[in-house]
């Protein structure tokens, strides 16, 4: 997949008080919210093979073959748009990650006034996804495109 397709950046979780860090995967019709801290331990190789045989698909991108979640998600990125979706999905769901879409989850791409950056915020109920600071003017020129396109699946 290429990077026009999708923006990748550290982010926190926040519901209510608790916070996680972890990363965000920003595509135009789903986001995925994924733990890097405890929440990770859940991706062992038997969770990528289970996933993949639900999905219908093999799965070459096995969590189990990476250090960290962080090598595992950009081993994904360079799938097909179609495979890496479809892998995202099934992890997502059974590893309990944050995944929203425009039909349930607000957007807020915004420049900052008087600073040189840029808000990305996610919020579905009592859940915000965003980067810690916002995001430098490089990051947002390339979340941009992506964050403009955010709509329902057609």
């Amino acid at each position: 997949m290429n990077s026009s397709e999708f923006f990748l950046v550290e982010a926190n979780k926040t519901a209510g008080v608790v916070t996680q860090k972890g990363l965000l995967v920003l595509r135009p019709s789903y986001a995925v919210f994924v733990p890097t801290e405890t929440a990770v331990n859940v991706l062992g190789a038997v969770v990528g093979g289970l996933a993949g045989a639900g999905a219908g698909f093999i799965v070459r991108v096995k969590p189990g073959q990476y250090p960290d979640v962080r090598a595992y998600v950009e081993a994904l990125t360079a799938e097909p748009a179609a495979e890496f979706d479809a892998q995202v999905h099934a992890i997502a769901k059974d590893a309990g990650w944050w995944l929203g879409s425009p039909d349930d989850t607000s957007l807020l791409f915004a420049k900052v006034p008087l600073f040189k950056r840029y808000k990305l915020v996610l919020r579905r109920g009592k859940d915000t996804v965003a980067p810690t600071f916002g995001l430098a003017k490089e990051l947002a020129a390339r979340a941009e495109p992506i964050a403009s396109r955010w709509s329902p699946p057609a």
